[in-house]
């Protein structure tokens, strides 16, 4: 039994984070101690006790695999998705390259090219750079909400071409924010 734990690093790194090999290797260690500790027992009560740890490492084994596995930290249940979306006179946008997601919103103060990351608190929720306290998040597959104002996807269609400052949002590796004020200019395409 001793060279069971001797090895029992090894065996764990075999085994891996599988809940399920995880429990088969208790189950089997369980039944390698009970072995051990019952071997001296005369009569049934060594028997019953045997018994008893191997259906409570059967209990274990079907509990872990009942368990849910805990969702990822940034896999999102409503993934942004990429379009315009309108409210009155504020439109917002959505560009994605890759894993990198930028975000232009657009009123009658000016225009705002940001990039997007996956709040770490709460994967339904985009923190836009440099908006303090101000999500994103994709409501149903037509809306968007921001800044307390729910946006609608324009049904007529998204233009594929962006700006140079939106690509230049998508091509960098770092937070990016950049505010143009007045007008509704998307800049040069």
């Amino acid at each position: 039994m001793e060279s069971i734990f001797q090895y029992l690093a090894e065996i764990l790194q075999v085994v891996g984070g599988s809940p399920t090999a995880l429990a088969a290797l208790m189950f089997v260690l369980l039944a390698v101690l009970a072995s051990h500790l019952f071997k001296d027992s005369k009569g049934l009560s060594g028997i019953f006790a045997f018994i008893a740890l191997l259906a409570f490492a059967f209990f274990v084994v079907i509990t872990f695999n009942k368990v849910p596995s805990p969702a990822l930290p940034n896999q999102t249940t409503n993934p942004l998705q990429v379009g315009e979306y309108r409210s009155y006179d504020y439109s917002f946008n959505v560009f994605q390259k890759g894993e990198r997601i930028c975000m232009r919103g657009t009123s009658l103060n000016g225009s705002t090219v940001a990039s997007v990351h996956v709040d770490p608190n709460d994967p339904n929720l985009y923190k836009p750079y440099q908006y303090s306290g101000t999500s994103l998040m994709q409501v149903d597959s037509t809306t968007i909400s921001f800044g307390g104002r729910d946006y609608t996807k324009e049904g007529r269609g998204f233009s594929q071409s962006i700006s140079d400052v939106e690509q230049r949002c998508l091509d960098s590796t770092i937070g990016f924010f950049e505010h143009t004020p007045g007008g509704r200019d998307r800049g040069a395409n």
